[in-house]
């Protein structure tokens, strides 16, 4: 019913219907496994859930009702990393050099979902 109304919603206005599900990987993993987010097959569902540990988001273009669909993880393991505020004053360089590894790897990720959004408001489609 909802798939159903979102796709009415998008061909009576023309507006783009975009989802977001903000959550921990395991809620991530359960809506996989119950099809929540359309069909995944069954050998694919782990390498998903892997790389939405590990970049702490997944983009969902064919979800159903939806031109696209996110997934941000509330919990993100990059947000656990030590940054640069955390350091001590006498950090060694090993410290340092890797703080800064983690900060630039978070920024990334969090960039590629703001292109992302760019794309589809500068273009006005998905």
């Amino acid at each position: 019913m909802t798939n159903s109304l979102l796709r009415w919603l998008e061909a009576s206005t023309g507006a783009h219907v975009m989802g977001f599900f903000i959550c921990g990987w395991q809620d991530f993993r359960r809506a996989i496994h119950w099809g929540n987010f359309g069909e995944v097959k069954y050998d694919e569902q782990d390498a998903l859930i892997k790389s939405y540990k590990k970049s702490g988001y997944h983009i969902m273009p064919d979800h159903p009702g939806y031109d696209e669909f996110y997934a941000i993880n509330m919990n993100p393991t990059s947000s656990k990393t030590v940054g640069f505020d955390d350091l001590d004053s006498d950090a060694s360089l090993t410290r340092i050099k890797n703080a800064f590894m983690k900060q630039g790897n978070s920024k990334k990720s969090n960039r590629k979902i703001m292109v992302r959004f760019a794309e589809i408001f500068a273009t006005n489609k998905g």
